[in-house]
């Protein structure tokens, strides 16, 4: 509440009560009082949802790392990558996005980052190629292999990852972070069959669709759709409007940016056996050998308290174990701000660190 009293005010995302998870979010407790020139001032910390302006190219550039609601294709189309998730069957990686984005041109499934519409071209942009499509009464979906770029699991806008699934169900407040429109909400309305009119086939497309309507208690400042949305990501916003890591459906269209179109998210995981990047059955990629990767060198750890370990590189990732203060360990690569680490000095990874608590060693 609003009081005479000077202070030094924090927003932040959220709260979190207990030290040990502040500092396995990667951040570290707020004092109770900073001392600025002489004076003591209490602190005050507000839960908020900061979001930067991002800059008018940002979602259409080539970027490494890619994430979720940026430009992608290929060849001919351009639309949005969903998200980057977990390919069971050959336990790797795997961006999704539309069949009609993605895989209608079958004699090169050739995925682009950016998409051509935004500039990407075959000679220096290519992401990976398509490792399974489906286009039925019911689907519209493609998944791609990820071979020349490093990955962030959250969606842009957003900040956060898809961490689970749920079918769509009518009254649900959902958010989307597309190419275009970048984030939108709405509310899951209804079923209605469509007809899409795809490039690349003779005839229109039939499919049973959920329909997605701008939600009139929380308005977007343009259209819920436009060209290029196509791939997004819809997921299922809490009663405050966030979003939150389950993905409900998969944006496949629009009428003039009325409604938006989308297909359900639970079946399109089922067909193609994916699942978030935190759950990953099958092989662990990290024992797999990374010798021949040029290494970071000697780090030490930092942390009074000690440092978890994560399977992936995020604080959403699950934990593989913890290291001591003062622990020396090898770097075989950077992803952002978390390392991948070497413990057995075999030049094989063991999980991922996050760099604020490390230091080279033989540096003060």
């Amino acid at each position: 509440m609003p009081s005479d009293q000077l202070a030094v005010r924090f927003d932040v995302i959220a709260k979190l009560d207990a030290r040990a998870e502040i500092v396995r979010a990667g951040s570290r407790p707020i004092p109770g009082t900073i001392e600025i020139a002489g004076h003591v001032l209490p602190t005050d910390v507000v839960e908020s949802w900061p979001q930067p302006e991002e800059a008018a190219a940002s979602r259409t550039s080539r970027l490494d790392p890619i994430c979720g609601g940026i430009s992608v294709g290929n060849r001919d189309e351009t639309g949005t990558l969903g998200a980057v998730l977990w390919h069971n069957p050959t336990a790797q990686p795997v961006v999704l996005s539309n069949w009609h984005v993605l895989h209608n041109n079958a004699q090169d499934p050739v995925a682009l980052q950016p998409g051509p519409g935004d500039g990407g071209t075959a000679e220096r942009d290519v992401l990976g190629r398509v490792q399974d499509a489906v286009l039925n009464s019911r689907l519209d979906a493609a998944i791609a292999t990820i071979r020349h770029r490093q990955i962030d699991p959250r969606l842009a806008g957003l900040g956060i990852a898809v961490e689970g699934v749920m079918r769509p169900k009518a009254g649900m407040r959902v958010v989307k972070s597309g190419k275009s429109t970048r984030l939108t909400k709405g509310v899951v309305s209804r079923m209605q069959s469509v007809s899409f009119n795809f490039s690349s086939l003779p005839l229109r497309h039939k499919m049973l669709v959920w329909v997605i309507e701008p939600d009139s208690a929380q308005p977007n400042d343009g259209p819920i759709s436009l060209t290029g949305d196509s791939g997004s990501c819809w997921m299922l916003a809490g009663p405050d409007g966030r979003p939150t890591g389950t993905m409900v459906a998969l944006h496949v269209g629009g009428n003039e940016g009325r409604v938006a179109y989308s297909c359900p998210a639970d079946e399109i995981f089922a067909h193609f056996q994916i699942s978030p990047l935190g759950e990953r059955p099958g092989p662990d990629p990290l024992q797999s050998a990374t010798s021949g990767v040029p290494g970071l060198g000697r780090h030490s750890v930092i942390a009074r308290n000690g440092l978890l370990v994560r399977s992936g590189p995020g604080a959403e990732f699950p934990e593989r174990g913890d290291l001591a203060f003062g622990m020396e360990v090898g770097i075989l690569t950077r992803h952002g701000d978390w390392f991948m680490v070497d413990l057995q000095g075999d030049g094989r990874a063991d999980g991922f660190v996050h760099g604020a608590f490390l230091k080279p060693v033989g540096t003060t």
